[in-house]
């Protein structure tokens, strides 16, 4: 016994509706999809806009332990002169820092990230 489906045809009526429907539902797909692309195109913008990224020579000199204050300092094409007046240091206070013979407070710290326009965690 062969089992036969039964297909019955549609009117036009139903064909339109069936057509409109689904033209509909791939109008609102789409409508979806732009507003999922906007939103991925603004998250990438803002994550990009708040977050610098650096040369992989500053990186390396990062990894391999130079004082962060010199690397991101001559990055930024500060001599030691021109960033301790901008951050309200003395030129020495600031050499002493780089080498390592003094720490440097946490504002002065915070004021050298400022400058630098990096965030004082990088500089830690």
């Amino acid at each position: 016994m062969v089992n036969r489906v039964q297909t019955r045809r549609m009117t036009d009526l139903e064909y339109e509706a069936e057509i409109a429907r689904l033209t509909a539902e791939r109008d609102e797909l789409a409508c979806s999809v732009e507003r999922l692309e906007s939103a991925l195109a603004e998250a990438a913008h803002a994550a990009t806009e708040d977050e610098e990224s650096f040369p992989d020579a500053v990186v390396e000199r990062l990894v391999a332990g130079e004082n962060p204050i010199r690397v991101f300092r001559e990055h930024r094409g500060l001599s030691i002169r021109k960033l301790a007046e901008a951050a309200g240091l003395s030129a020495g206070y600031l050499s002493d820092i780089e080498t390592g013979k003094r720490t440097g407070t946490t504002a002065t710290i915070k004021a050298l990230a400022e400058v630098l326009a990096v965030d004082l965690d990088m500089l830690v």
